[in-house]
C-alpha cells in the first residue's frame, strides 16, 4: 500500500513539473513571437482546445474527454498577456 501511495505522489510531482515547464516554455514563445501574441490576444475569451486525437493529457483527444493542459495552458497565459502585457 505504502509503495502504491509513494508512486502515486511521485507521478502527481512529475506531472506539476512538466506543466509548470510547459507552462515556462510557451509563455516564452508569445513573448518571443509578437505575431502570435496578437493572434492569442484575438481570441478573446475564446476556449482554447489542443485537438489531438491521440492525446488525452496536452489535448482533449479523440473523443472530446482529455485534459486539454495545453488549452488551458495557453488561455491562462493569454490572461497573463493581457493584464501584464
Amino acid at each position: 500500500m505504502a509503495a502504491a501511495l509513494m508512486a502515486i505522489r511521485f507521478y502527481s510531482k512529475s506531472d506539476t513539473h512538466r506543466e509548470f515547464s510547459n507552462c515556462r516554455a510557451v509563455r516564452r514563445k508569445f513573448e518571443l513571437h509578437p505575431e502570435l501574441k496578437a493572434m492569442l490576444l484575438a481570441t478573446g475569451e475564446e476556449e482554447l482546445i489542443e485537438s489531438v486525437p491521440t492525446d488525452t493529457y496536452w489535448g482533449v483527444g479523440r473523443d472530446g474527454t482529455g485534459l486539454n493542459l495545453l488549452g488551458k495552458i495557453i488561455a491562462r497565459i493569454r490572461v497573463e498577456l493581457r493584464v501584464g502585457g
